[in-house]
């Protein structure tokens, strides 16, 4: 039985800048680095990618435990794309990777992949 996603907890600040980049134009793409994230189709395969810079999404959780429980929840979903093994710690760097953006710089980020899209997210009844 699949755990129910955790939704408690999600403040939004400000806007959160999400750039799609089978969508973007020229300038928006050079402008990554202005963006919380970005998505794109799965490279070689089927569904989206979803990239987040790790301190942006700690922004959006009220505390680190929350962030924790979504983020366990993704992994425990296998929608969390990760090189490193779940800890015990309170620390989430387990699940952040560094990942190479757009622009070419290198940006500790939490990397979700949904094979289904955004369909993967929603309940079952």
């Amino acid at each position: 039985m699949d755990a129910d996603p955790p939704h408690m907890g999600v403040k939004i600040p400000r806007l959160i800048t999400i750039t799609d980049l089978e969508t973007c134009s020229r300038q928006e793409e050079r402008s990554i680095r202005n963006a919380d994230g970005y998505r794109e189709p799965r490279k070689g395969g089927t569904g989206t990618e979803f990239v987040v810079r790790a301190q942006a999404c700690a922004g959006w959780f009220a505390t680190p435990m929350r962030m924790r429980r979504v983020l366990e929840w993704l992994d425990t979903e296998g929608f969390l794309d990760h090189g490193r093994d779940r800890t015990a710690t309170r620390s989430n760097m387990w699940a952040q990777k560094q990942v190479t953006w757009p622009d070419g710089t290198r940006v500790r980020s939490i990397a979700i992949y949904l094979p289904r899209g955004l369909a993967d997210l929603t309940l079952d009844g």
